[in-house]
């Protein structure tokens, strides 16, 4: 009967085992309706087959799982030595059955029973047992198939495409050998064929030829290749402008490494860069940048006057070689400083209280005014400029821009898009300046002419002392009428003439004569009279320096408007007078 055989089972199988464990086996064989049942009772708890855990504290389980487990180890044992060979071109590899979950064979799993003096009957009670229990059929391992044969791929393949390696200045190129390769998908399907018909034969796969890929040739640039990086100007925290050093570019000849992988047959070979300077290096950025001269001015002053050519010379060294950046403002009193005698500067003339006295750094007018002629002519931006309070000797009317430590200052802006260089130097009589740039124009020619709107007459104003001799007369001051006037720009670039444009209303204070006489020739009494009369033909226009009072000044409008004009006109350039320089 089937339950005896499977109680013959069972019980040679618990005879085997070996635990070391006690346990107690009774077995009990029913046959009910056709059914047969078999269980185990064993200490420690069990399952029947089929069946939900027994309440009862000794539990009864089958024997079927250890039958089993071990069978199944005989089978792993056994399917291990089962390989199927696999040939690509002259690489090969080895799946293992177990690893592929391929089907049994069992008649050679007797067999291999026997070769290890195991019962080869095990088989038939092992497929017995297997059946009672349901127990399905391996299923095929198609990603260890998959990945095995991928293996295979990359042993096949000697083969890559060309690549390269980038060391500290040149690049080695490795060129590319020929790929092999099959066709993955027909190949699993071929494998899992054999596995299933149990057929172990050799496959060998058919194998194809591709030509190796050249070496991406636009990455090696980008990887090898870089800019170089210009010297440029620029602020720091401080408000200071510094330079921010270049840097040199790397280069390859990226044709003539392909032209050379083209016609070559070398395996690897070393290609060398080369440096590519930059455009402006911190060594010549002054001269890469300020090559052309955008507006220039000169003015003369009397060096026997020894104190105020010490203050113009200060003052021009303290501007020279400043440099603003595009965008940036220059401000006069910000880049002289204070005059004070600390800083060594000295007394000299200057216009102060309505008349000429004595003060401290006089003369710099003159420089505040010879730079703006010149970034006039240089078409720069003007932010803050104001006329002196009475009319000066070293450039024209309107012309003139008058400085105050914390109170008036000269302001222009740079905007252009490139850096400025002032180039300020006073010698021998001599202030010129030089604002130096980059230009956009081949020509250029920047005329000014003034227009006296209106002459505002002096006075003279006599006093009589009778400490003097009778008839003498001493002049203090010579005067010289005031005048409003407005000035114009003509602007001629590259042979392109653009419309006149104003550019500013200046407005001079008469400066009255101060004339001290003595007593009347025919006067015995000590008589002390002061009088005030009209000059009636005011003398033409005196050049003479200034330091022009804020509420009287006429400051420069932010707007570019033209005011109307008048018949008083006169040409800028070449004003000069006799009157003491007072700045």
């Amino acid at each position: 009967m089937e339950a005896d055989r499977i109680k013959k089972i069972v019980g040679f199988f618990l005879a085997r085992k070996k635990a070391a464990a006690v346990f107690a086996c009774a077995v009990f064989v029913a046959v009910l309706g056709g059914t047969v049942a078999l269980t185990v009772t064993l200490f420690g708890g069990g399952r029947a087959p089929g069946g939900e855990l027994n309440s009862q504290s000794t539990v009864e389980t089958t024997g079927y799982e250890e039958i089993i487990g071990l069978m199944n180890g005989y089978i792993s044992q056994y399917q291990q030595q089962k390989l199927l060979t696999v040939n690509a071109g002259a690489s090969s590899i080895e799946l293992s059955a177990a690893r592929a979950g391929a089907p049994v064979d069992y008649d050679g799993l007797r067999e291999y029973l026997a070769s290890i003096g195991e019962d080869p009957n095990l088989v038939a009670d092992y497929r017995t047992v297997a059946s009672a229990m349901n127990i399905p059929e391996p299923v095929l391992n198609t990603e260890y198939i998959s990945q095995s044969l991928g293996k295979l791929q990359q042993i096949l393949d000697p083969g890559g495409d060309g690549w390269y390696e980038i060391r500290r200045f040149s690049v080695v190129v490795h060129r590319g050998r020929e790929h092999l390769s099959f066709d993955k998908t027909a190949a699993a399907e071929a494998v899992a064929r054999a596995f299933t018909s149990g057929d172990y034969s050799d496959i060998t796969l058919e194998v194809s030829k591709t030509k190796a890929s050249d070496p991406d040739w636009d990455k090696l640039y980008d990887d090898f290749c870089y800019e170089p990086v210009n010297a440029r100007y620029s602020v720091d925290d401080g408000g200071n402008t510094v330079v921010i050093e270049s840097t040199n570019g790397q280069g390859i000849d990226i044709e003539a490494i392909k032209e050379s992988y083209r016609t070559g047959d070398w395996s690897e070979k070393a290609f060398m860069g080369f440096v590519i300077k930059p455009e402006i290096s911190t060594e010549n950025i002054d001269t890469d940048f300020f090559l052309d001269v955008l507006g220039e001015k000169t003015t003369v002053y009397d060096t026997s006057e020894t104190s105020r050519a010490h203050n113009i010379e200060l003052a021009a060294a303290s501007i020279n070689g400043s440099i603003v950046l595009p965008g940036y403002r220059f401000s006069f009193n910000n880049t002289v400083g204070e005059r004070t005698e600390e800083r060594g500067y000295q007394d000299a003339l200057i216009y102060i209280n309505d008349g000429i006295e004595p003060g401290l750094g006089g003369g710099i007018c003159q420089v505040s005014s010879t730079l703006y002629n010149a970034t006039l002519e240089a078409e720069l931006k003007q932010h803050m400029r104001e006329c002196h309070q009475f009319t000066v000797f070293y450039v024209d009317l309107g012309m003139d821009a008058t400085v105050a430590w914390g109170n008036i200052d000269y302001i222009f802006e740079n905007n252009t898009d490139y850096p400025i260089k002032i180039e300020a130097t006073a010698k021998n009589g001599k202030l010129t300046m030089k604002v130096l740039g980059t230009a956009d124009y081949e020509t250029k020619d920047v005329t000014f002419r003034y227009k006296i709107v209106e002459v505002l007459p002096a006075h003279t104003i006599t006093t009589v002392n009778e400490a003097l001799a009778p008839g003498t007369k001493d002049v203090k001051t010579t005067g010289r009428a005031g005048y409003v006037v407005e000035t114009y720009k003509t602007v001629v670039k590259d042979g392109e003439k653009f419309a006149e444009e104003w550019v500013a209303t200046s407005i001079y204070d008469p400066l009255d004569s101060v004339v001290i006489e003595g007593p009347p020739l025919e006067t015995t009494a000590v008589v002390t009279v002061t009088t005030k009369q009209t000059t009636t033909t005011p003398p033409p226009p005196p050049p003479e320096t200034t330091t022009k009072k804020p509420e009287t000044s006429a400051a420069l409008p932010t707007e570019t408007t033209q005011p109307p004009a008048t018949a008083d006109t006169g040409t800028a350039g070449g004003a000069s007078g006799s009157e003491p320089p007072p700045a």
